[in-house]
């Protein structure tokens, strides 16, 4: 629970976290992803910290401020579930890319 004179400031702080987040996402989004890294785990921080806010959001008292966050919340679960289609399109991809080329290498050992 949030004291009365700490709430403004505590909306204020997850409104920025919130803000920040999805500004992570956004950089990460636009990243490159032929240059993706399997062992990169931003995108699990990325949840972890989605999963903090989501926390926070429950030691606000008011549930007309709870509700208030909910455009933020759901911009910012758009974003990750935006973001994790990509990564496992991207994971899909690079399997592929490595199952075709296994199987290349072992046509050619048979054709030897």
């Amino acid at each position: 629970m949030i004291h009365k004179e700490l709430e403004s400031e505590f909306i204020q702080s997850l409104q920025d976290q919130f803000s920040a987040l999805n500004a992570k996402i956004d950089l990460l989004t636009l990243e490159n992803f032929d240059d993706f890294d399997e062992d990169d785990d931003s995108f699990d921080q990325m949840i972890l910290e989605a999963d903090q806010l989501i926390k926070h959001l429950s030691l606000l008292q008011s549930p007309q401020l709870q509700k208030a966050f909910i455009p933020f919340l759901e911009e910012t679960l758009f974003k990750l579930a935006t973001l994790e289609t990509a990564y496992i399109g991207v994971k899909d991809r690079l399997g592929n890319d490595i199952l075709a080329s296994n199987k290349n290498k072992m046509t050619d050992m048979v054709n030897v």
